[in-house]
């Protein structure tokens, strides 16, 4: 009963909200590219050898477009897949909060994107690492929301063999800051 609560309430890392966007983006450009490449070619006999070199040169803007598209769509579900096992280790040290920053020139509305800063010290080694959430968007200051929830201090997963291979569950500030 207890690993079902456990498993519940794990963290799912959010995804960055413009990368889907992008990849969009950059594989409708070019699928635009290649069918301007693809038209002149069907029409080949009324089409001059510079109208070929345009035409050859879409495509290969539009094959550059679509490798990059794909690569970040690949990159983004590894990436998805990294962090999902990293949780699923449960390998979870309580990090001390350090502060919390906005980013005054990235804006969404009202909103500004911001981020937590905490610190762990391995208690094997002594080393300090510092740790950073992901970025999330928040109309109101991080800070005070952290002061007068009270908290002072994230659940960090840890790679046990990397502790420089992390993710920050900064849920409950997130989710504080969305009800304000």
């Amino acid at each position: 009963m207890s690993s079902a609560i456990e498993q519940k309430s794990r963290p799912v890392p959010r995804l960055d909200l413009m990368l889907p966007i992008k990849v969009g983006a950059l594989l409708g450009l070019a699928f635009c590219f290649f069918l301007a490449g693809l038209i002149p070619w069907f029409l080949g006999h009324a089409i001059t050898d510079p109208a070929r070199l345009i035409a050859l040169t879409c495509c290969a803007v539009a094959v550059v477009m679509l490798a990059i598209g794909l690569g970040q769509l690949i990159q983004m579900r590894t990436s998805r897949q990294h962090l999902m096992h990293m949780i699923a280790q449960d390998n979870v040290v309580q990090a001390t909060i350090t502060g919390a920053s906005f980013n005054t020139l990235r804006h969404m509305g009202n909103k500004a994107a911001c981020w937590v800063t905490c610190m762990w010290t391995d208690p094997t080694t002594g080393q300090r690492h510092d740790y950073t959430t992901q970025e999330f968007w928040s109309a109101s200051d991080p800070d005070s929301a952290i002061v007068s929830m009270g908290i002072h201090q994230l659940p960090v997963y840890i790679n046990p063999g990397d502790p420089s291979d992390y993710y920050v569950d900064d849920r409950q500030i997130v989710d504080f800051l969305a009800q304000r």
